[in-house]
Parts: C-alpha cells; structure tokens; sequence
C-alpha cells in the first residue's frame, strides 16, 4: 500500500506582509525621531559640560600664574572695559592669554572680519547676533568650538554677595561652524564672575545680585520656555544655559 503524505506551503499572504510593514513604519516614524532628539540631547549637554569646564580651568589657570583671587586684577582684565577694549595693546594681550590658556588654533580680535563664523538664528527662528558681532574677542578651539567674548561692564552687582561684578560673558558655539547654529541647540552663554566662578546667564545666582540687568529665566518665559513647559519655540534661547544647569544639568526641553 502507498501511502501519499500531503505537504502545505506555509507563508504570509501579501496583504499580511503589508499590513506588518505599514505598522512597523508607523512605529518608525514615532519612534525615530525621539531616539534622534535623545541623541542630539546627549551631545549637546557633552559639549556643554566641555565648554564650562574649559572656560573655568583657563581662568583657574590664569589665576593661579598671576597669583590673584579677583579676576578684575588679571592682566587680561585689568585695563580693560567697554570703552578701550579695541586699544591694539589691550587686544594684543588678551588674544595672547586666551590662546595660551584655551588651545584657540584661530582667532579674531575686535573689529576683525570673521566670514567663517556662523550667523545664528534664536529657538523662535529669527535671526540672533552672529558672528559679525562686535565682541571683544572670537577663537575657534582645537577641538572645534567657537568662542565669543563679549563684554558688558565690567558689571557691579547691585545686591553684592559673592558675585561683586561681571566681567565678561562667554558665548560657545559647541559644535563650530556646523548647523543648526541656534542658540539652545548648539549656542550658550556663561557669564565671568570677580570670584572666578562661572555663572549662567539668566540664572538665579546672577538675577538675584543684578535684579536690574540680569533677568531670571525662571521668571520670564522668552528666555527658554517656563519650566514647566517642554515647548520654547517661541523663546530666544538665550537663557537655556541656565534652565540646563538649574535642571541639573539636564536637556528637558525640545
């Protein structure tokens, strides 16, 4: 007797195949671009990180050479303020000591065309000061930041405690020329102490001793959203230097 054994063909019918491939793309497309913003989020708080650390080592360093306490006796500061900074001494001696405490493989001293620095957009999409700015001071990093000092003051504390005055603020484009070129996403800002401590600009410490120059960002929700808020489209983005740090150090906003 034979005996015949029947074989199935087993498999996914096409619209099977479909209807698997459409719910994967559904998952993708909600899915990807989260990963890709958590990424973003996590480089940019690197770079952060980086930038405040290098600018508060340089000084350390540079306190320590010239054996001060306040910042406002450094030999890069001493003489200098709102009114002389573009003095070719004054410049001469500041793009000396910033190259030899900041690894700075190119600069810009004031007043000097800069085509190669980016022009930066604020979180809202206008346009921002860029790299044509007046600042006292422009240096591309060797490890691909772009510096901007600028200088506001020196600035006296109007509630002095332990920040008396500002001496100068630092913006620190963390990716370079690279894109997007906005601040909150790639372009912050600290601000230089007397006590040699980095602050954030629009940040609790400095609103509380400048009330009348420094706005709290916290407080004002054009700076970088309100806090409880992830949304800061309609924001500058200047003050997101300050929600990261005050966030604990943290990216809590798209």
């Amino acid at each position: 007797m034979k005996i015949f054994k029947k074989y199935y063909k087993s498999g996914f019918a096409l619209a099977e195949v479909l209807v698997t491939l459409g719910i994967i793309g559904v998952v993708a497309a909600l899915t990807i671009p989260i990963l890709i913003n958590k990424h973003q989020n996590a480089v940019a708080l690197a770079g952060i990180k980086v930038a405040y650390a290098k600018i508060n080592d340089g000084f350390l360093f540079m306190r320590s050479d010239e054996n001060v306490d306040d910042l406002t006796n450094l030999s890069v500061f001493k003489n200098m303020n709102q009114d002389n900074f573009t003095d070719p001494d004054i410049q001469a001696n500041l793009d000396s000591q910033m190259k030899k405490y900041f690894s700075i493989l190119k600069s810009y001293k004031a007043g000097e065309s800069c085509a190669e620095c980016p022009i930066y957009v604020q979180m809202n999409g206008s346009l921002a000061d860029g790299g044509q700015y007046d600042y006292a001071w422009r240096g591309f990093s060797a490890d691909g930041m772009i510096y901007y000092m600028h200088l506001n003051g020196p600035q006296v504390a109007t509630n002095p405690g332990k920040i008396k005055s500002l001496l100068a603020y630092f913006f620190v484009d963390i990716n370079g020329t690279k894109g997007p070129n906005k601040w909150g996403k790639d372009m912050f800002q600290y601000a230089l102490a007397q006590n040699g401590i980095l602050y954030s600009a629009w940040g609790k410490d400095l609103s509380d001793a400048m009330p009348l120059s420094q706005t709290y960002w916290g407080r004002d929700a054009s700076g970088c959203g309100s806090p409880e808020n992830k949304d800061v489209s309609t924001s500058t983005g200047y003050a997101c230097t300050a929600r990261i740090i005050e966030k604990s150090w943290h990216i809590d906003y798209d």
